[in-house]
Formats: C-alpha cells, sequence, structure tokens
C-alpha cells in the first residue's frame, strides 16, 4: 500500500509543477512507522507517518489512512495537504493566475494481501 500511495502522490505533485520529487529524496522510509489495529473485514483507520523531501528540505507527515477490509482484499484512502509556500517555495502565481498557498491531494488505492509462510 505504502508504495502504491508515494507513486500516486509523485505523479500529482509532478503535474503541480514541483521538480525532483522522483529524485532520491521523495520519501526518505516508506513508512517510518504505522499504528492500528487491523481486522479482517469491516472498516479500520491506521496512522502512517514518513518523511517528505521537497526540493532538499525535511518535513515529516503523518496520515490518517482510512481502510475497508474485506479479507485479504483492501481499499485505502487518505488525504495529503502540502502547504509549499510555507514550506519555504516559490508561489506560482503569476499576474492574473492566482493559485491557492497550498495543494491538497487525496489518494485512493486498491489492494491485495498475500501472506507469506515465515521458516522456523
Amino acid at each position: 500500500m505504502g508504495l502504491a500511495v508515494v507513486l500516486i502522490l509523485g505523479v500529482w505533485l509532478a503535474l503541480l509543477g514541483f521538480k525532483h520529487i522522483f529524485g532520491p529524496h521523495f520519501w526518505h522510509r516508506v513508512p517510518r512507522q504505522a499504528a492500528g489495529h487491523p481486522v479482517v473485514h469491516g472498516d479500520f483507520t491506521v496512522s502512517v507517518s514518513g518523511v517528505l523531501f521537497l526540493h532538499g528540505d525535511r518535513h515529516d507527515v503523518t496520515l490518517g489512512v482510512a481502510i475497508h477490509r474485506n479479507g485479504d482484499d483492501f481499499i485505502a484512502v487518505t488525504h495529503l495537504t502540502i502547504p509549499y509556500v510555507r514550506w519555504g517555495l516559490k508561489d506560482p502565481s503569476l499576474l492574473f493566475l492566482t493559485v491557492s498557498d497550498e495543494v491538497t491531494i487525496d489518494v485512493s488505492t486498491v489492494g491485495h494481501v498475500t501472506w507469506i509462510r515465515l521458516s522456523n
């Protein structure tokens, strides 16, 4: 799930004009920490923490991820707001074209868990 979220975020940020997103400094560790109480069937929420690097600056982020699980299949949804102007990036507004000083991204992904038996 983490890699899918990173790829979706990377595509959106690249489309919005951020540079150096796909370099070695997008998400340093995916995820750095995750906490929650998964269930086999039904809805639950997990908190996923990681590090977002934009133009070389480190920003700790925590995402609340809503998950609907049905056995080994799941749907995960999260929301991320990046206050890029407050984080030191240039406001791209120009003359009559004005944009918000933050970018809001909604992410939805589906997946399937494959269990691997560990040998002793």
